[in-house]
C-alpha cells in the first residue's frame, strides 16, 4: 500500500509486488489455479484507471493471466473461468465501479467502463443459469454506496438479484476486514458479500479459507 505521500511507490515497484506475490503463492501451492482481481493499489494512479485496452491491464494480464487469452480482461480487467463442472468463478473489476476513479464515468453512462462491465456480467449470469452453473463472484471493492458510484452499485445489484438461484456467493477485500455486507432490494435482503481480512498489520492481519462443496 502506497501510504507515504512524500515517497510514493513507483510503477516498477507495483509491478515487482505483484510478480513477489504471485512467486510466493506458487512456492506454497504449485498446483493451485489463480484467480485474479484487480486492486485499486495495482494501478500508478491510485484508485484510478482508464477504460481498456491500456498498458496497466495489460502488464497485470502478463503476470497473473500469463499466456491465457481472456478478451475480457484485456478489454476491462475482469474475466471469468470455469472452476469445475458446474461451477464458474467471475472476476469483476471494481474500480470501474469506484466513485474515487476519477478517469471514468458512472454507470448511467452506456459508453463507460462500468456499464459495459455490467452488461458483460449480465451475460455471463445469463449463460450460467441457462447452463444450470452456479457462480462465485470475486472482487476488491465491495458493492456499497460508500464505495461505488450510486448508479453502478444500484445497477449491480438489481444484475444480482435477478439471478438468486446462481450466484452463491460474493468475496471481496478492500476494506482489511473480516466483515459482510447484506444486499437488499426495496429493503429486502436477497443477497451477502463477504469481505476478506488482510496482513496489514495495521488492522488484525488474518486470511480467511473458503471450502466449496460441489454436492451442493
Amino acid at each position: 500500500h502506497d501510504e507515504d505521500k512524500e515517497i510514493p511507490v513507483s510503477h516498477d515497484e507495483i509491478i515487482w509486488a505483484n510478480n513477489k506475490l504471485k512467486s510466493i503463492i506458487k512456492f506454497y501451492f504449485p498446483l493451485a489455479d489463480i484467480h485474479f482481481c484487480l486492486g485499486n493499489h495495482d494501478v500508478i494512479l491510485h484508485d484510478c484507471l482508464a477504460g481498456g485496452p491500456n498498458s496497466d491491464i495489460q502488464r497485470l494480464k502478463n503476470i497473473w493471466l500469463e499466456d491465457n487469452a481472456v478478451d475480457s480482461f484485456d478489454f476491462g480487467g475482469y474475466q471469468s473461468n470455469m472452476i469445475s463442472e458446474n461451477v464458474k468463478i467471475i472476476s469483476i473489476n471494481s474500480l470501474y465501479f469506484s466513485k474515487k476513479n476519477l478517469l471514468v464515468k458512472s454507470c448511467s453512462d452506456s459508453t463507460s467502463p462500468g456499464a459495459l462491465q455490467l452488461a458483460w456480467l449480465e451475460n455471463e449470469l445469463k449463460d450460467a443459469q441457462f447452463h444450470n452453473f452456479k457462480v462465485i463472484i470475486i472482487g476488491h471493492i465491495p458493492p456499497i454506496d460508500a464505495f461505488y458510484y450510486s448508479d453502478c452499485c444500484e445497477l449491480f445489484k438489481d444484475i444480482i438479484w435477478r439471478y438468486p438461484n446462481t450466484v452463491t456467493v460474493q468475496i471481496y477485500g478492500h476494506t482489511h476486514l473480516d466483515d459482510f455486507y447484506i444486499l437488499k432490494k426495496s429493503n429486502v435482503p436477497f443477497s451477502f458479500a463477504l469481505t476478506a481480512p488482510s496482513v496489514v498489520p495495521t488492522y488484525n492481519p488474518a486470511y480467511r479459507v473458503y471450502y466449496l462443496d460441489e454436492a451442493n
